[in-house]
């Protein structure tokens, strides 16, 4: 038991050596390469996946949309998950994100490093605007990626989703990309 203990605490610290190593990397490619920021930042989380042993498997990436815009879905597990869609999105989307993550100066930094769009989850009104923003943006030829769960929680499962990213697909007369992600939330979970 107590190896395997050992063990475990050992591969969590060379995780997180890893992740922090990689980490101001990531950061400073989002402030300075905007324009290469996703391939940069893509690199990375591979490289952050392959050195911390994570093994990534990809499946129907062929039914990506190439040359037109969607709006792709997904389950929300792990604080890994968006490092795993880093690592396997081929080409850039831009990332839905809460808008509490504004709050922090890193979150908003490297997300908006990324081309990332923030909405109101809790003021309706503001909610109804940043969703007509993003219609319009897909409009144009963007596509997006969204956690419709809104959040993660340690509990096993999916959440109730919101309806916004189903909403802007509509309006915006666009596919919904479902993506499945599975392993991560017994790698790190909420």
């Amino acid at each position: 038991r107590f190896a395997r203990r050992a063990l475990a605490y050992g591969y969590a610290l060379w995780a997180y050596v890893v992740f922090f190593g990689l980490a101001p990397l990531a950061l400073l490619g989002a402030v300075l390469l905007p324009d290469r920021a996703w391939p940069f930042i893509r690199a990375l989380a591979r490289i952050m996946l392959r050195a911390s042993g994570f093994r990534l498997s990809v499946r129907g990436i062929e039914n990506l949309p190439r040359g037109s815009s969607c709006v792709a879905v997904s389950n929300h597990a792990s604080y890994l998950d968006g490092v795993a869609i880093l690592a396997a999105l081929p080409e850039p989307f831009e990332f839905v994100a809460k808008s509490e993550l504004q709050r922090h100066l890193l979150a908003r930094t490297f997300l908006r490093g990324l081309g990332a769009r923030f909405v109101e989850r809790f003021d309706v009104d503001k909610s109804v605007a940043d969703t007509g923003r993003l219609v319009q943006y897909a409009k144009e030829g963007h596509s997006l990626f969204v956690f419709p769960e809104g959040t993660l929680t340690r509990a096993s499962g999916l959440m109730a989703f919101r309806m916004g990213a189903f909403q802007i697909a509509a309006e915006a007369r666009i596919p919904v990309l479902p993506v499945a992600l599975t392993g991560t939330r017994s790698v790190l979970r909420d």
